[in-house]
């Protein structure tokens, strides 16, 4: 999977960790901000303040997988942290409506054990390559343990 270094702050990485994938809000996530904006700004500024409310959820969730674990992380002046070990990982489960299967962006669902299910941002671009990088960091760690067995 292929991202820029440069646009991605990931505060919550710890030392030696390294990204797999990081994933971004679609598209169509603002635009229906703007869309509210333009329609109900007349209405007590109810379109201004999904807009904005739009605008800082953007700016401050991360979604990413590294090579140990799955990261989710939003808010700004109240912080929430959702997180799963690579290791801990049974699945995911990808939705997408119509809609989103025309346009490539739906939601997931990682499912862990013993932690239960951490759901992930409703417009998230490109679900199945998410799926399949969750996939990958999760082969990759289960190759390490076995190579690691195997020298013991």
């Amino acid at each position: 999977m292929v991202f820029d270094r440069n646009h991605v702050n990931l505060n919550s990485l710890q030392e030696g960790e390294h990204l797999i994938y990081v994933a971004h809000y679609h598209w169509w996530y603002m635009a229906q901000a703007f869309i509210n904006l333009i329609l109900f700004s007349w209405f007590f500024g109810w379109g201004i303040y999904t807009f904005i409310d739009a605008t800082i959820e953007k700016a401050v969730t991360e979604v990413a997988i590294t090579d140990r674990r799955v990261i989710f992380k939003r808010g700004w002046l109240t912080l929430r942290i959702d997180q799963v070990n690579i290791d801990r990982v049974m699945g995911c489960n990808v939705f997408q409506s119509a809609l989103g299967r025309v346009f490539d962006f739906g939601q997931v669902r990682v499912i862990g054990t013993g932690i239960g299910e951490v759901d992930l941002p409703m417009l998230m671009n490109r679900p199945n390559d998410f799926r399949k990088a969750l996939d990958e960091a999760r082969d990759r760690h289960m190759g390490t343990i076995k190579s690691l067995q195997a020298g013991d």
